[in-house]
């Protein structure tokens, strides 16, 4: 398979032979900063992919786990959340990882993240823009 030079984001929406037809997706795009954003889900049985970017390219990839103190054998009335990260593909920034954190949090999936964050500006005001998109068109 050849791909072109010119695939953007949107490409990721379109039947294709190799994607499981079993997996839910949402492909949009939204202003973040007044900077055109582009967003993709991926709803796998096991998984959920996200990735944003304002490069038209995908980034770092995170993997995300989310835990309780509950599943440790801690019992307590408030469980506190855990939440296992790891870089698998870039480099490993604090702020990058604290973005991821509280992107994980906001999104509260039942099911483990790949994320997968390419922006230039990573502070919580701009994350917290990012995470209500998501929401806005969540198919988790």
């Amino acid at each position: 398979m050849t791909l072109s030079p010119q695939i953007g984001m949107a490409s990721l929406l379109k039947d294709h032979p190799d994607r499981p037809s079993s997996a839910r997706s949402q492909v949009f795009a939204k202003l973040i900063n007044g900077t055109h954003t582009e967003f993709a889900v991926l709803v796998y049985s096991n998984r959920i992919f996200v990735t944003v970017t304002q490069c038209g390219k995908i980034g770092n990839l995170f993997s995300v786990h989310q835990e309780s103190a509950q599943d440790k054998d801690c019992l307590s009335a408030k469980a506190l959340t855990i939440f296992n990260i790891k870089c698998v593909l870039g480099v490993d920034s604090e702020d990058t990882e604290q973005a991821v954190r509280l992107l994980a949090e906001r999104l509260d999936a039942s099911l483990p993240l790949l994320i997968s964050l390419t922006l230039p500006v990573l502070d919580r005001a701009t994350t917290l823009q990012v995470a209500d998109a998501l929401l806005e068109k969540r198919c988790w």
